[in-house]
């Protein structure tokens, strides 16, 4: 099966653990329904049109039982990663749960993706030249916990939550005044703004809005994960351009080109 696919799969599963809360039980179900739809929707694009009946069909199931077994499937696997204690992401929760016999998918294809549908702008819309400021934010949010971690004695030794809230403090500020069209290393000035789109469209990330989480507490969420010893971003890098992909899914961001206000002639 596809890379392509599975980068889809877990960018919008971890999303969905984004929006879960403490002792949700429904969180199987509605992950499993994240699953089938990331690979109902997103397979064509990338070649794999019928794979949910290809699964079910290989794994001697009908696709009702199917998802049904992957339900189960997921109910212990949640369960046994939280008596584990140790802060978990959807690689992990899918890693465990390819150990069940009914799970046949193997993703080690490279794939090749197709041309995105055009359709209309669904999510917030945020001009793409901010794009690259927000990942080196992130990435500068990350290489801070990533040394305090290199500096504690033991990998299993939590970095100090002093160490966590400042470098969240910094990467918020950072991204407010990116929003405001503040300066920042390499901005000259705000953005021009796409038509259409709000005065400061990354507020819509520094409010929980629809997605239930405000980006603080997503951002420490996802650093969680990343300081864990078991946490595995494969087959992408660990880096801040990862973590704004699980964003983009997580408050349905559309990156969009700004529109010139000039006119020809």
């Amino acid at each position: 099966m596809s890379e392509h696919l599975l980068r889809e799969c877990l960018y919008g599963l971890n999303a969905e653990l984004l929006r879960a809360r403490p002792g949700d039980e429904g969180l199987a179900q509605r992950l499993v329904a994240a699953l089938v739809d990331r690979i109902e929707r997103e397979g064509p694009r990338f070649h794999e049109p019928t794979l949910m009946a290809d699964w079910a069909e290989a794994a001697a199931l009908e696709p009702e039982e199917l998802r049904f077994e992957l339900e189960q499937a997921f109910e212990m696997v949640i369960e046994e990663l939280d008596d584990d204690e140790e802060p978990w992401s959807a690689h992990r929760l899918l890693e465990l749960a390819a150990e069940e016999p009914f799970w046949v998918l193997r993703w080690s294809q490279p794939g090749e993706g197709l041309p995105s549908p055009t359709r209309p702008v669904r999510g917030v819309p945020v001009p793409l030249s901010l794009r690259p400021r927000l990942v080196r934010i992130l990435d500068e949010l990350e290489i801070t916990l990533f040394d305090a971690r290199q500096a504690l004695r033991s990998v299993h030794d939590a970095v100090p939550e002093s160490t966590v809230s400042a470098a969240l403090d910094r990467a918020i500020d950072a991204i407010s005044r990116l929003s405001d069209g503040s300066s920042s290393p390499d901005a000259r000035g705000p953005s021009p703004r796409p038509s259409g789109a709000p005065r400061d469209p990354l507020r819509a990330l520094l409010r929980p809005g629809d997605a239930g989480t405000s980006l603080r507490t997503a951002l420490r969420t996802i650093q969680r994960w990343k300081l864990s010893v078991h946490f595995d971003a494969s087959p992408d890098d660990d880096d801040g351009e990862w973590t704004l992909r699980v964003l983009e899914r997580l408050y349905e961001i559309e990156w969009v080109e700004p529109v010139s206000s000039g006119t020809s002639g």
